[in-house]
């Protein structure tokens, strides 16, 4: 009888250190899946901003290549009108050789004109 005593009383004993083992695992658990709903925010939280940054990231890409192909054209058009302004400058020029030429000895030549300068090359 009293061997059944002491073991019924050993056995109550490991049930309250079961049961309380029980209620610390079940806290720990409980906290685990808070910190898991947290992690989970903050992941979607972080992958949307990621994502709008990324968004913005590609726009100014996109704007600065824009503006970049603005400047290739302005630079290609002030290259073309540079181009055209020399042929007719030289097809001038070459018009005034051909005057001079022509001229009768007894007038002389116009002195040049202050007002022109020609291109420097």
């Amino acid at each position: 009888m009293q061997a059944a005593k002491k073991e019924h009383a050993r056995l109550l004993r490991q049930k309250a250190q079961n049961e309380q083992q029980l209620r610390t695992f079940q806290g720990e658990l409980s906290e685990l899946k808070r910190t898991k709903v947290r992690l989970m925010k903050q992941m979607k939280e972080e992958a949307a901003k990621n994502k709008q940054q990324e968004a913005q990231r590609n726009k100014q890409i996109a704007q600065l290549k824009k503006e970049s192909r603005v400047r290739q054209m302005t630079i290609k058009n002030l290259e073309m009108e540079k181009r055209q302004r020399e042929v007719v400058l030289k097809r001038k020029q070459e018009e005034v050789h051909v005057a001079e030429f022509q001229l009768p000895p007894s007038i002389p030549p116009p002195p040049p004109s202050s007002s022109f300068k020609p291109a420097l090359r």
